[in-house]
């Protein structure tokens, strides 16, 4: 590993260089500063890390014509000392409401063709912040009915699932559709045998545009449905989200709960909307049994699992990594001085490097999806398992003789280098996930 990396050396160096200042680590933030962790921050109930450096909001769907940004920090030591926002660039900040539990609230109101670059700053008691820089984003306002057009193929998508026609569904699911296509396409003919007299309502909380033509969407949902097998009725309500592609537009990602596919909920979902209220949502086993559980999935409930972002910003000496146990991302450095369970340094485009902390063993599994990894490996296990690209999957026995696994789902290794990642941790010392 030493040889791969110094031989990157120099195109690594340059890569540095010239990489552009604007181009704002916005989905990491709160990650690089231990002191101050953001348990989840909104804007307008859409995801603050997942909405893209820049965004449109649309005037229709604005209550009270504002712009809410609400959120929860908490911090390793001592209490919140305050958070402040500014959408002027940091010409001028204003205080947001915050609560004892560390949960605040800001808002203000947007004006059509006026730019609006928001940073937020959260502090605790003894003077630490997270890293501003992290959470700059560019807001601007349209009067664009765009709700329309998302309404239209919610509307369609709904109607077809309640008909249990799979192929009129799946002509509003993208090509690019992150929880792969033929995964929902599976998983929404299970629930079709799960469940009778599927009921399903929605209102929209709010859409923002990114990036690529990607629309970010916010739902409430009412749901009733009869289960097959135990021929009980079941219902529930919640929140949850997708991402629209436009040009018509598509579903590219939804959240857990989600509202469709429930059958295979770990594949078809990429992430959860973390909700206060404690509603439980329906889900479905593998046996197509019907329950309620805290986001809609199922399966082991002692597994833990999810999707996060790793960052690099040096391969040699400031890269992130992961503690399975606590789900939470850390701060590497380089050598055998490794802090998470693995570091994953981002290195070129293509390929990333595996660093493991002592007495954790890794296993690499190239191009095994993590779907199919439903138990750890016995043997085969090694204190190094070669870099790893896009597609690539890790099983891990840590020290303490339990088990996770991950995969390498994307890479960025220009400019900005990041990997995101799916996780699975299997804490009471079974190999079953």
């Amino acid at each position: 590993m030493k040889n791969i990396r110094l031989n990157l050396a120099v195109s690594v160096f340059i890569l540095m260089l010239t990489a552009v200042h604007a181009d704002a680590k916005w989905w990491i933030f709160g990650q690089s500063n231990d002191e101050i962790n953001i348990n989840y921050l909104y804007l307008n109930k859409i995801a603050y890390d997942e909405s893209g450096p820049q965004i449109t909001v649309y005037k229709e769907t604005l209550q009270d014509g504002l712009v809410y940004i609400t959120g929860k920090a908490s911090t390793r030591k001592g209490k919140l000392g305050g958070v402040r926002v500014t959408t002027n660039n940091k010409e001028t900040w204003e205080e947001a409401k915050i609560s004892e539990n560390g949960a605040f609230e800001y808002s203000f109101k947007p004006e059509l063709n006026k730019d609006y670059i928001l940073f937020i700053e959260i502090m605790d008691t003894a003077g630490k912040t997270n890293d501003i820089e992290l959470t700059r984003k560019e807001v601007k306002l349209s009067e664009q009915n765009i709700m329309a057009l998302i309404r239209e193929t919610l509307d369609k998508m709904i109607e077809a699932y309640k008909n249990e026609d799979p192929a009129r569904f799946m002509s509003h699911v993208s090509e690019d559709f992150t929880g792969d296509e033929a995964n929902l396409d599976r998983a929404i003919r299970r629930d079709f045998n799960a469940f009778d007299n599927i009921d399903l309502r929605y209102t929209l909380n709010n859409i923002t545009s990114g990036a690529k033509g990607m629309v970010y969407v916010s739902i409430n949902f009412n749901r009733s449905v009869i289960s097959t097998k135990d021929g009980k009725p079941y219902t529930d309500k919640g929140m949850t989200e997708f991402i629209f592609q436009l040009g018509p537009a598509r579903v590219y990602n939804m959240k857990n709960p989600l509202i469709f596919g429930l059958s295979d909920a770990e594949n078809v979902a990429v992430g959860t909307v973390k909700s206060s209220s404690g509603e439980l949502n329906i889900s479905l086993s593998e046996t197509n049994a019907v329950g309620l559980t805290a986001d809609g999935t199922t399966g082991d409930s002692s597994v833990l699992s999810g999707t996060v972002t790793l960052t690099t910003v040096n391969p040699f000496t400031n890269f992130q990594g992961f503690i399975f146990a606590d789900e939470e991302i850390t701060n590497e450095t380089d050598g055998g001085n490794i802090m998470g369970d693995f570091g994953l340094a981002i290195e070129t485009l293509a390929m990333a490097v595996m660093n493991v902390r002592a007495g954790v063993q890794v296993k690499k599994r190239a191009g095994t999806p993590l779907s199919q990894i439903t138990s750890a490996d016995e043997s085969g296990y090694g204190t190094w398992a070669d870099s790893g690209q896009a597609g690539d999957s890790y099983v891990f026995k840590l020290s303490n003789n339990t088990y996770g696994a991950i995969e390498i789902v994307s890479l960025n290794g220009a400019g900005p280098r990041y990997a995101s990642i799916r996780y699975k941790y299997q804490p009471n010392g079974t190999r079953n996930f």
